[in-house]
């Protein structure tokens, strides 16, 4: 087995709510009518079932903070919020409650009761790390085939509600609307920070043999050892980027591909992520969900002989975004003036229609006549999205009461990775890739050895550099100047030097080397951590670097990431009272987690009392 990539896993404990709308994965066989026969959700079933699995539970835990229960919100006072009377009703309702409740609380406008959920824990993984999580039933559980947006915004308030009780969010859903609803909560979850992922399985964990299991716990696996802020899909082994999916079979385990874009994480003997596909917030925001759609959106199937009446017809109101899902690249026929006109007169009345292509692989594009003949009338170009996301995107941009040409605009821009964009070459790209930063430092150390070697006697020698780890480079007999490095050593090396270089920067505080860094050799480097699991923006949290704090965090660095004494970048900046540094992390979504707060206080007074003490000894 290699060796284990630890580089970006952080803490030895992890808190993960998993929602539970429904789907296969929690059913079992059901008596006969009125129910029909046949497999369907069982309220309560999925969590008895796995806490008597030990791979998902481990009944004689000994973890300092493994309490049998965790604390979650419960979201069904939301649901009285439908409309702004039902909303305002509810809000005042709570908010009289909550003076004689402490328990009900409001949550970015959402009324909310604080409840206990029972908690499961898994066993140590090979990494050191447990995950405990409790498991949020939706009452009534759905069968995909029936989930519709008002199901979508209740999945983004349960996230909303819990965001700062848990560091990942897991949604076990049907296979038929799963590539949907991920679309759709890609959109109306802003400025992301924690990791969510949406899975399921083609057979029930009821069933002996099944694909549930697999599925279940390699994303508690993901979601409890790395920060991934994104919404993504896992499905047989592999991690995609959520609005970038697609249903592609029916009765397979394989039944979701990315055709357009690679899985972030593949599973096997060892977990492989992809960093630098990995999205991660650019800006300083709080996270926070949006949750008015605009139903008024559809999708229209091009194919040979359809007729202007057809199309006309799909276009009147009340629709007021259409995704057209055209032949190969992007193309419609271009002799047929009467649907042209069709389409050009709904662009004219703010319908947006957007172009996406039937085929599964590949992007519109307008080298060919018919495709800029729909460009001519005001269709959008939707790239190489696909249709599930285009149409969320759209009634996510519909809902947000943008004018036509705004949306028109957005659609064709990438807001959450979700089409392709094109992007110049990056400095030194070939170390990059291959290896990357390690080939480089090597090859300085080679070059500073040879001038040390053609120094002239008297000169004065070249600054000093360390000497390289391990055994001296070797050489090729064709090329003195080029090294030959084992991969295994170069990944090695990579993880042991590159985090402890970054945080040693991070302690100077210098945001012109690290912006110079990050140009170089990519984003990525910001999330890398030590071997005490601190990134650089732990240490600059701590030595109160404000300025390099809010460069990292411009340049995707987690608030959220954990040490291995369970503290965030938070935690440091208010042990070492640099409060700037706190307002910055909190503006960028930073917050303590259940008892934390406390516990600082406590670390405080000791720390306090310490120094009392010192100073009386040395007087």
């Amino acid at each position: 087995m290699e060796q284990r990539d630890l580089s970006m896993v952080t803490s030895n404990s992890a808190r993960v709510l998993v929602l539970y709308a429904g789907g296969t994965i929690g059913m079992r066989w059901a008596p006969p009518p009125p129910h029909f026969g046949g497999y369907a959700p069982a309220p309560g079933f999925l969590g008895r079932t796995l806490e008597n699995m030990l791979c998902f539970h481990d009944p004689d835990n000994k973890l300092r903070w493994g309490s049998p229960y965790s604390g979650g919100a419960s979201v069904d006072d939301a649901e009285a919020a439908a409309d702004a009377a039902a909303a305002a009703e509810a809000w005042q309702a709570a908010l009289a409650q909550s003076e004689t409740d402490p328990t009900v609380m409001l949550i970015n406008g959402t009324p909310v009761r604080q409840v206990e959920k029972r908690a499961l824990i898994t066993p140590p993984s090979l990494y050191g790390k447990r995950i405990r999580y409790s498991i949020l039933e939706f009452d009534p559980l759905l069968d995909s085939s029936n989930m519709n947006m008002e199901d979508w915004a209740k999945l983004a308030t349960a996230i909303e509600v819990n965001y700062q009780l848990y560091d990942a969010f897991v949604i076990l859903h049907g296979t038929d609307t799963m590539a949907f609803s991920a679309s759709a909560l890609s959109f109306m979850l802003n400025d992301l920070g924690k990791t969510v992922i949406l899975t399921g399985s083609q057979v029930p964990l009821a069933e002996v043999r099944n694909d549930a299991v697999d599925n279940l716990l390699s994303v508690l696996t993901i979601a409890g050892h790395y920060t991934i802020p994104e919404v993504c899909l896992f499905f047989n082994h592999k991690l995609f980027r959520g609005n970038r999916t697609s249903k592609v079979d029916a009765i397979d385990f394989n039944a979701f591909d990315s055709p357009n874009m690679r899985p972030l994480v593949t599973m096997g003997v060892n977990i492989d992520v992809n960093w630098h596909d990995v999205l991660r917030p650019t800006r300083i925001s709080r996270f926070h969900a949006y949750k008015s759609l605009d139903p008024r959106v559809a999708t229209l199937r091009i194919f040979p002989g359809i007729t202007s009446t057809t199309v006309r017809s799909f276009l009147q109101p009340p629709i007021a975004g259409v995704v057209l899902e055209t032949y190969g690249a992007g193309n419609a026929p271009n002799n047929r003036p009467d649907i042209l006109a069709a389409l050009r007169e709904a662009t004219a009345r703010g319908v947006v229609i957007v172009n996406c292509t039937q085929c599964k692989r590949g992007l519109v594009s307008d080298v060919y006549a018919t495709g800029k003949a729909l460009i001519s009338v005001g269709v959008v170009p939707g790239s190489d999205m696909t249709p599930e996301c285009a149409l969320t995107k759209l009634s996510y941009l519909l809902g947000r009461r943008y004018p036509p040409e705004r949306i028109r605009e957005l659609m064709r821009k990438s807001l959450r990775g979700e089409l392709t964009t094109r992007s110049g070459p990056q400095r030194f790209s070939y170390y990059r890739e291959n290896p990357g930063i390690i080939r480089g430092l090597v090859g300085l150390l080679h070059a500073h050895r040879d001038a040390v070697a053609a120094t002239p006697a008297g000169a004065a020698p070249p600054p000093h550099l360390p000497t390289a780890v391990g055994m001296p480079p070797k050489r090729t007999v064709a090329n003195a100047g080029d090294l030959v490095i084992p991969a295994e050593d170069i990944s090695t090396l990579e993880m042991l030097m590159v985090p402890s270089l970054l945080c040693a920067s991070a302690r100077v505080g210098d945001v012109k080397a690290f912006a110079h860094l990050l140009e170089d050799f990519g984003d990525t480097l910001v999330s890398m951590t030590d071997y005490d699991g601190r990134t650089a923006l732990h240490i600059a949290a701590a030595e109160g670097h404000t300025d390099l704090v809010a460069y990292l965090l411009e340049h995707g660095a987690t608030v959220h990431a954990r040490d291995r004494w369970d503290h965030a970048p938070l935690w440091d900046a208010m042990a070492a009272g640099h409060t700037e540094c706190a307002k910055v992390l909190i503006a960028a979504g930073a917050h303590f987690v259940q008892g934390e707060g406390v516990d600082l206080k406590s670390s405080l007074k000791t720390k306090s009392a310490r120094t009392s003490a010192t100073a009386v000894a040395e007087s």
